[in-house]
């Protein structure tokens, strides 16, 4: 922690010998990198000290400097950071931005932005945000049209559709790169939902249900092609993103999926269901390394809200399509998470053993594994009813506290009659078992193993003590 303050106070110290516009550079490039999903510690230690650089010295740091971020901020609220299974509209993948970014500066609009690029750039550094938002904007609206224009010729030549595909490379690219152009096209719309509505909203109920439905429907109404978006942009506020689903509820007045497939706010739901299958497929990638234990947790918790919340709230018949897909997600999960903890007593039982011909100590690598392993199944039992892993956890679990227990009591009693040989790696091993047992049986079982060893070393008699004695 020292180490990292100190890195950080030489980074501001650096800052105060930099001109406003190399800080603007520093800035926009950190930013840049976030946009991209690439972020970085060092990233947020830039941003952050351009931050406390500017409130001390009341200098203003400006942000935003790159054009093709300054383009994108009206989408960011309909970026994810990775695409899974088909194209959802409202759903724009990160890693789409700097290659439409590309296609557009080169074959789309190269003159209009190698025209506005240094403008931009002079009005920002200048403090004319009036100047750099007109040009922005004639920006998007240029963008529209190359877009829109290129999807229409798709129509009457296929055979292009697969040509710009590969040169954005895939599908995906070109589907968000038409998303965009809607957003671009229609951010008055899409502004109107979200000034209507506030930042947080902690239960989609009552009257703020009723004003919600409202505003979408009259926007929708006019233009259809706005309904994932709009959904998606009350999504983003929600508290609880399943309630999102009631506004579907109630435009159909009914909760059973067999009248809601049918209706146009089915959307609704698919968004509740590409968001959770989302969390479903990272939580499986991030289960592979177990680097991560917090954000592993984190992903859980999310596929259990979304999850949950959509059954909660609707009723899905088991012939439905929905059911098929929220089956096939739960199922991959759940194997994945059965084949991590399935080994859990048994590397238990390899750290907190010991003997005279074993290692004298655990690496401390193999110590977290097994703490992420008891951390994962505490968080797996919180959304286990999303899950369908209650036999294996249940059984896994049960092995791993009589394990714990059994061998933390026994640990304790060869302490008690140890010799100074064995003394101080069988302490070590009950530091291990007691910070096992602190995650899987909690902190005062935890405790009371600690004092059980304190008394015990204690209680070891001096070995020269016998000695001492007689010669006395």
């Amino acid at each position: 922690m020292a180490n990292s303050t100190s890195v950080a106070e030489r980074l501001e110290e650096f800052m105060i010998t930099l001109t406003p516009k190399e800080v603007a550079m520093l800035v926009g490039a950190a930013e840049k990198s976030r946009l991209k999903s690439e972020s970085d510690p060092i990233s947020e230690m830039i941003l952050q000290a351009a931050a406390k650089h500017s409130r001390k010295y009341g200098n203003e740091i400006p942000r935003n400097t790159e054009p093709d971020r300054l383009l994108f901020l009206p989408i960011e609220t309909y970026l994810i950071d990775r695409a899974v299974g088909p194209k959802q509209s409202a759903r724009i993948e990160r890693a789409s931005l700097p290659v439409i970014w590309t296609w557009l500066s080169r074959d789309l609009i190269p003159d209009e932005i190698a025209k506005a690029d240094p403008v931009i750039r002079e009005h920002i550094l200048a403090g004319r945000s009036a100047g750099v938002e007109k040009l922005i904007i004639e920006l998007r609206g240029a963008a529209v049209t190359a877009i829109t224009n290129v999807f229409d010729r798709f129509q009457e030549h296929p055979d292009e559709r697969l040509r710009i595909a590969s040169q954005l490379g895939g599908e995906q690219a070109l589907e968000d790169a038409h998303d965009i152009a809607i957003a671009f096209g229609h951010f008055d719309e899409l502004s109107k939902i979200g000034s209507a509505l506030p930042q947080h909203i902690a239960a989609l109920e009552n009257d703020l249900l009723v004003t919600t439905s409202r505003i979408l429907g009259e926007i929708c109404n006019r233009t259809p092609q706005l309904r994932s978006f709009g959904l998606a942009l009350v999504m983003a506020r929600l508290e609880h993103p399943s309630e999102i689903v009631r506004i579907a509820k109630a435009a159909v007045h009914s909760d059973t999926s067999i009248k809601l497939e049918s209706h146009a706010y089915r959307v609704a739901i698919e968004l509740v269901l590409y968001e959770a299958n989302n969390m479903a497929r990272q939580a499986k990638d991030a289960l592979g390394s177990m680097k991560d234990i917090k954000q592993i947790c984190a992903y859980l918790r999310d596929y259990y809200s979304l999850a949950h919340g959509l059954n909660a709230e609707i009723e899905i018949s088991s012939t439905s399509v929905w059911a098929k897909k929220i089956s096939e997600m739960r199922a991959g999960l759940s194997d994945r998470i059965s084949s991590m903890i399935g080994d859990t007593p048994r590397q238990i039982k390899a750290i907190l053993s010991y003997d005279e011909k074993s290692r004298a100590e655990v690496p401390e690598h193999e110590i977290v594994a097994v703490e992420n392993l008891l951390r994962l199944m505490n968080q797996c039992r919180r959304v286990s009813g999303e899950l369908a892993i209650n036999e294996t956890l249940s059984r896994v679990r049960r092995d791993s506290e009589q394990y714990l227990n059994m061998m933390g009591d026994a640990l304790v009693e060869r302490i008690r009659r140890s010799n100074s040989a064995s003394r101080l790696p069988l302490t070590s091993r009950l530091d291990i078992a007691e910070r096992l047992t602190r995650i899987a049986l909690g902190k005062e079982v935890a405790e009371l193993l600690s004092r059980s060893g304190s008394l015990a070393i204690q209680s070891v008699e001096p070995e020269n003590a016998a000695p001492t004695e007689q010669s006395a």
